[in-house]
């Protein structure tokens, strides 16, 4: 069913009107139109806009209050925007996750959180033995990462424009970070590791602070998205200047457009399908 106040957007003017960091820093310069609204976030209403997992799945984020999100995913608009663009997850607020769950089937998910800051660190600790390698260290990272962090999406020299950093106590690996680019052309941290016996030391801070500083000085800001349950990375991520933009809950569709189960069930969604999260420091 159509809902009549509902409206298109059309072109990233419009988009960026809305006012919101997930929209700025996230989808930015890469939004794919449409995006549709119910009114005025501040005012109780909800946004939709397309958004593709870190892995390139193409979905859907809803920001907004719990009743304008559910009015916004069971509109006829939305529903035909998943079934022609084949959309296969969407991400809403985890405060309106329960308001939504008999929506569609679900298959799969998980909790995360997305994070930005335009915040100028000081240097840190440990910062002067950061070093940024090149792919030839790819298969190390993948080897530390399975060890040191096996829940993150970080995929040593995966996909272009990743940078690649670590850190070394008298040759050994201790510890590494990513960035990856947002469709806004924003750097999105990501798998951020420390060696488990090594935690506690400034190293994980470290490689945040590096990455982070290197970001808001080329591109003006950085974002990072993290699973949920992470308190320590949450507590590092605050003391480091990063502002909570989105709480989201993300859920596969159970089936995708032609019927079929849609990619990688076993994973959640976010950047991180993470977006990419950027993980245990």
């Amino acid at each position: 069913m159509t809902d009549a106040s509902l409206r298109a957007l059309e072109d990233l003017d419009a988009l960026l009107s809305v006012d919101h960091p997930v929209l700025t820093y996230d989808i930015g310069p890469g939004f794919t139109p449409p995006a549709y609204a119910l009114g005025a976030l501040a005012e109780g209403g909800a946004v939709a806009v397309q958004r593709r997992s870190d892995r390139g799945h193409p979905g859907l984020a809803v920001i907004g209050a719990a009743t304008a999100v559910r009015r916004l995913l069971l509109s006829e608009e939305i529903g035909d925007l998943v079934r022609l663009r084949g959309l296969t997850h969407v991400s809403v607020p985890r405060a309106a996750f329960e308001h939504v769950a008999d929506v569609h089937d679900w298959a799969g998910g998980g909790e995360w959180d997305w994070m930005w800051t335009t915040t100028t660190l000081p240097t840190l600790p440990h910062e002067s033995d950061i070093e940024i390698v090149d792919d030839a260290a790819a298969a190390e990272l993948v080897e530390f990462l399975r060890r040191a962090n096996p829940r993150t999406h970080g995929e040593p020299f995966a996909r272009p424009d990743q940078l690649w950093v670590t850190l070394r106590d008298d040759r050994a690996l201790v510890a590494c970070g990513s960035w990856d680019l947002a469709t806004s052309g924003i750097p999105v941290l990501t798998g951020i590791a420390v060696d488990p016996a090594r935690r506690g030391e400034g190293y994980g801070a470290a490689i945040t602070a590096y990455l982070t500083r290197r970001a808001v000085s080329t591109c003006g800001a950085c974002t990072l998205g993290m699973f949920a349950d992470n308190l320590t990375a949450r507590l590092l991520y605050h003391r480091l200047g990063y502002r909570t933009g989105a709480q989201w809950s993300s859920r596969w569709f159970a089936h995708g457009a032609d019927g079929t189960n849609g990619p990688d069930r076993a994973r959640p969604i976010g950047r991180p399908p993470g977006r990419r999260t950027a993980a245990a420091p």
